[in-house]
């Protein structure tokens, strides 16, 4: 099993919780790089509070979990 660092206490629930999918699933931060085009040193930063996902980045590493971002009225 692979060492994970926690997330940054900063970061949205969105963030937080895709975290918790990848950290869980199969698939590490270096096949989403290879899968999706987003560098494993961009999603530690994400991880670290130290940038904010792109929208774009941040579907594209979902669906590649299996996920979809979806807005729904409350």
């Amino acid at each position: 099993m692979r060492k994970v660092s926690k997330p940054a206490p900063n970061i949205s629930s969105l963030v937080l919780h895709f975290f918790s999918l990848l950290d869980e699933g199969e698939m590490s931060g270096t096949l989403l790089e290879r899968n999706v085009g987003v560098a494993d040193s961009t999603i530690s930063s994400w991880r670290l509070g130290r940038r904010s996902p792109k929208l774009l980045n941040f579907e594209a590493c979902l669906n590649a979990l299996g996920y979809e971002l979806i807005i729904k009225k409350r």
